[in-house]
């Protein structure tokens, strides 16, 4: 059972101190019985399988919430510093998937070229707020939901993509073209 092991290293605890915290649940539980299951040589119990499934949600939840307090906090600062980036984020949280924000509207309440709104935005999703589009949307809300957010991930996900394409395409350099040695293409760097 590998989300034992999983609860054990993220408590940073060894065997023995794990079969001591779950005595109470499984009598006799001890270091080796632990390895067993942690290996597959064993099977844990119910009352193993229940502790450890409701000890990692409940560390999941904490997560979200950590997650929640973290992009408070950005917003709390963004609020604080950035009075252009302000301007665009409390019109961005007013918006809904139904009714946008749009990148004109933006320009013109934060009295920024279009190039410098998509700037900004891109600079708050950086700081990792879930600012949502589509490429067939007419621009941009505050992710509302799970179903947003993963929207939003896949849209990424096509990008990485089709840039990776773009960048194996480019790889294979045709005859004619200027060469890379592979010290460059190892770097990443252009020619010289």
């Amino acid at each position: 059972m590998n989300r034992l092991k999983e609860y054990r290293k993220a408590k940073g605890l060894t065997q023995a101190q794990l079969a001591k915290e779950l005595q109470a649940l499984v009598p006799g539980m001890d270091a080796s019985l632990i390895s067993k299951i942690e290996n597959g040589l064993a099977l844990p119990n119910d009352a193993v399988t229940n502790f450890v499934e409701n000890v990692l949600a409940s560390q999941s939840e904490a997560g979200e919430a950590q997650r929640t307090a973290n992009v408070s906090m950005i917003i709390e600062e963004t609020l604080k510093n950035d009075s252009t980036a302000s301007v665009i984020l409390k019109r961005i949280m007013a918006a809904s998937r139904e009714l946008p924000a749009t990148r004109a509207e933006l320009a013109i309440i934060s009295k920024l070229p279009d190039r410098e709104v998509r700037e900004t935005i891109a600079r708050l999703r950086n700081a990792g707020m879930r600012i949502a589009s589509t490429s067939g949307s007419k621009g941009y809300w505050m992710c509302q939901d799970a179903a947003d957010y993963a929207a939003l991930r896949g849209e990424y996900m096509r990008r990485i993509a089709s840039i990776s394409k773009t960048v194996k395409a480019m790889d294979a350099v045709l005859p004619g073209q200027i060469e890379m040695s592979p010290d460059l293409w190892q770097a990443g760097a252009g020619p010289k």
